[in-house]
């Protein structure tokens, strides 16, 4: 399975490294890589993920953070191509948050939530904390109209996937924002995003 990710993407993207990287006990819930499967459903690609896969993941169970970024990798590789990998991704990760702004949970979140910028990311915070067991996302709320995220050992593509999602987000709550990225290196950084 993972040799068969790699002969997709492992040209166009640090898969491998990554891979290698990743260590056995990261876990994450598979509703993170479910919402990808979606769209790759969607663009009418999902014959070629299975055929890589053998199955979708299940939305609730754990998957080792290595499977998950394997498939978030040929989800992205098959919704743009393997060698636009990380914009398939970046399209991905913020068609993901604008579908679960739609979805009855998510209007009933971003209702209550009001849509407030900084208790939606402090939200999105909460949710990554309940379904990942690996790394730290720190937020920065001390300047208005802006929020500057620490992120530590994330084996996500934070210049495609993590972006993808920020920008998502904002938009999911109808809020004008720019979003920048400064990478320390592939798992550490900073988003900095300012409305």
């Amino acid at each position: 399975m993972l040799d068969r990710a790699l002969d997709l993407v492992g040209a166009h993207c640090d898969l491998e490294k990554r891979l290698a990287d990743i260590p056995p006990s990261a876990r994450i819930r598979g509703i993170w890589v479910r919402t990808f499967e979606s769209e790759v459903e969607k663009a009418g690609t999902l014959d070629r993920y299975l055929a890589i896969f053998g199955d979708r993941a299940s939305a609730l169970g754990w998957l080792p953070c290595s499977e998950a970024v394997a498939r978030t990798a040929v989800c992205g590789a098959l919704y743009a191509s393997p060698r636009e990998v990380h914009l398939g991704m970046r399209r991905m990760a913020r068609a993901q948050a604008m579908r679960f702004s739609e979805s009855l949970l998510g209007r009933s979140l971003i209702r209550l939530l009001s849509p407030d910028p900084v208790r939606v990311l402090q939200q999105g915070a909460a949710a990554r904390r309940q379904t990942c067991n690996y790394g730290q996302w720190d937020y920065d709320f001390s300047q208005p109209r802006r929020a500057i995220v620490h992120h530590k050992d994330e084996y996500g593509w934070l210049e495609s996937q993590v972006l993808g999602s920020a920008e998502g987000t904002l938009e999911a709550i109808r809020v004008r924002a720019s979003v920048e990225l400064t990478l320390t290196d592939p798992y550490n950084g900073v988003v900095d995003i300012r409305w």
